[in-house]
């Protein structure tokens, strides 16, 4: 880089391809990105190309990072930006299928986990007062609890629909 460069950080065209280059290899894909955007020098294209695939890629993986998140805002959001520079319809494909089978991974594990915390264990004699608490019946026990006691058992025989229904 020469010395006006450094000094009013005005460089030739052949700096700021090779400066993108020092990007591009440490990383900074983006600042490489800009810094070969609106020049006109024949490795320019090159080193675009190479920061735009990179970003391409980068943002594919933050994609698929959200999306095993179950943020699919975030995932969405990092697809539009990898489409905006320029990843491929087979790449973008790619990135919603695993979406998808990340999703339905995500509700088989919620299905079994729901399914496994509606197993009812009795804690007592009472039929009724050793159900969960989410099942209605338990909700109507509360509100005929009042009740004398023969009208309590008699719709408590009733049954779960007739408790739903209440």
């Amino acid at each position: 880089m020469g010395f006006l460069g450094r000094l009013f950080g005005v460089y030739t065209p052949e700096e700021r391809v090779a400066r993108a280059r020092e990007l591009l290899a440490s990383g900074e894909a983006n600042e490489a990105r800009l810094e070969v955007l609106d020049i006109d020098h024949p490795q320019a294209a090159a080193v675009l190309a190479q920061a735009l695939e990179a970003l391409v890629q980068l943002n594919l993986n933050e994609a698929l990072a959200f999306f095993t998140s179950l943020d699919e805002e975030g995932g969405l959001q990092h697809l539009e930006m990898a489409q905006q520079f320029g990843a491929s319809s087979r790449q973008i494909r790619e990135v919603r299928r695993e979406a998808r089978q990340i999703r339905a991974e995500a509700r088989q594990q919620a299905k079994v986990a729901q399914d496994a915390a509606d197993v009812v264990v009795p804690e007592g004699d009472d039929p009724l007062w050793s159900l969960p608490s989410t099942d209605p019946r338990v909700r109507f026990a509360m509100l005929v609890e009042s009740y004398p006691a023969p009208l309590r058992e008699r719709l408590a025989t009733l049954g779960k629909d007739f408790a739903s229904a209440v």
